[in-house]
C-alpha cells in the first residue's frame, strides 16, 4: 500500500521525507476485508477484495489561518475475481452397433484362453465393439472430471444397425449412458438416418433446456452430438438423410463431433460432412486411435463445460 501511494508521485521526483511518511501512516492504516459471492446454484465463485486506509495531510501556511493543521484523507480501493465457471451441457452418442463392428481391429493385448481344460495367457485382438467400449469410458470419465456433483452434464445414447434400436432418456451424469453402451452387442447392417435425426431432435428439445434451468439455472447449455461409424450406409439414400439432419444440427449451433472407426470412403465422407468443422472430425485406423479419439473429444466438451477467468 505505501509503495502504491508513492508511485501517486507524478512529478517523477523522489518523494519528500513528508510524503514518505504519509505513504508509511496510509499502510498502518490499512484494512483489507474479502467478501465471496456464489453464482447461479453456486456455479460461480467470485471474490471481492476492498481495501481502506486513510492519512493526515499537512496543510500549507494559509490553510492553517483557518484552523487546519492537516486534513485526514481515506482511500478505498476494489478489486473483484472470479475463479470457476461452470458450463452446462447436454451431450447425445450416436453409434454403430452393425454386424462389422464385431471385426477385429489391429490392436492386440494379453488375455486368458483355454485349450484341452488347460487356462493360459495368450495374444488377442480387440474387436470394433470392444474397443468402443473402451473409447466411450474415456470419453465419460472426462465429464465425470468436470462434473463430479452431476449438476451441469447431461447424456444420452442411441445405436444403430440396419435400423435405430431404442435410446437412452437424457440423464445427469453418465451411468445409464454407460451401462447402454457396455451392453452393445454387433449385428446387423447400417443405416445411421434415423438415429442421428433421434439425437438431433432429443438434443435440441425445449425439455433439455427447462431441465437445465430447474438444476443449474443456465438458460443456453451446450448442445453436443458424438457420431460413429465403421462403415457405409447400405443405401446412399441413408447418407442423403443423414446430411440433412446434420445440416440442421449446425443450423441449431449444435456441436457435431465425428468418427470414422476403420470405416470406407463413403462413411468417411459422411462423418467428414457432418462434423462441425475438421477439428471436430476423427479418422481412427484402430482401437488405439479410437480410444484416443474419444479421450480428445471428452476433454474438449469438458474444456466448454468448466472454464475458468480472472
Amino acid at each position: 500500500m505505501a509503495a502504491q501511494f508513492k508511485n501517486t508521485n507524478q512529478s517523477g521526483a523522489l518523494p519528500t521525507e513528508q510524503e514518505e511518511q504519509a505513504a508509511q501512516d496510509l499502510a498502518d492504516t490499512a484494512l483489507a476485508s474479502v467478501h465471496r459471492t456464489a453464482g447461479a446454484s453456486g456455479a460461480t465463485n467470485t471474490y471481492q477484495v476492498t481495501v481502506n486506509g486513510q492519512y493526515d495531510v499537512s496543510m500549507n501556511a494559509f490553510t492553517k489561518l483557518l484552523g487546519y493543521e492537516t486534513v485526514r484523507i481515506g482511500v478505498s480501493s476494489t478489486s473483484e475475481s472470479t475463479t470457476e465457471s461452470k458450463n452446462a451441457l447436454s451431450m447425445y452418442l450416436v453409434l454403430d452397433r452393425s454386424g462389422s463392428m464385431g471385426e477385429n481391429t489391429s490392436t492386440t493385448y494379453t488375455g486368458t484362453c483355454k485349450k484341452n481344460g488347460r487356462t493360459y495367457s495368450c495374444l488377442k485382438y480387440y474387436t470394433k465393439i470392444e474397443a468402443l467400449k473402451l473409447a466411450v469410458a474415456d470419453l465419460v470419465d472426462q465429464l465425470d472430471t468436470a462434473d463430479p456433483e452431476k449438476k451441469y452434464v447431461r447424456t444420452a445414447a442411441i445405436s444403430y444397425n440396419s435400423s435405430s434400436q431404442t435410446p437412452t432418456t437424457f440423464e445427469w451424469g453418465t451411468t445409464t449412458v454407460t451401462n447402454y453402451v457396455n451392453a452393445l452387442t454387433a449385428t446387423g447392417g447400417t443405416d445411421s438416418s434415423n438415429a442421428f435425426k433421434t439425437a438431433y431432435q432429443k438434443v435440441t428439445a425445449t425439455s433439455e433446456v427447462n431441465a437445465h434451468i430447474a438444476k443449474n439455472g443456465q438458460k443456453d447449455p451446450g448442445k453436443f452430438i458424438i457420431f460413429m461409424t465403421d462403415g457405409d450406409n447400405n443405401y446412399t439414400s441413408a447418407d442423403t438423410s443423414t446430411k440433412a439432419w446434420c445440416d440442421s444440427a449446425r443450423a441449431a449451433d449444435v456441436e457435431v463431433f465425428s468418427v470414422a472407426f476403420m470405416a470406407p470412403a463413403r462413411g468417411q465422407a459422411l462423418l467428414s460432412y457432418c462434423a462441425t468443422d475438421t477439428s471436430h472430425y476423427y479418422d481412427a485406423n484402430d482401437a488405439a486411435q479410437l480410444v484416443a479419439a474419444f479421450k480428445e473429444i471428452g476433454e474438449k466438451a469438458s474444456m466448454a463445460a468448466t472454464r475458468l477467468t480472472n
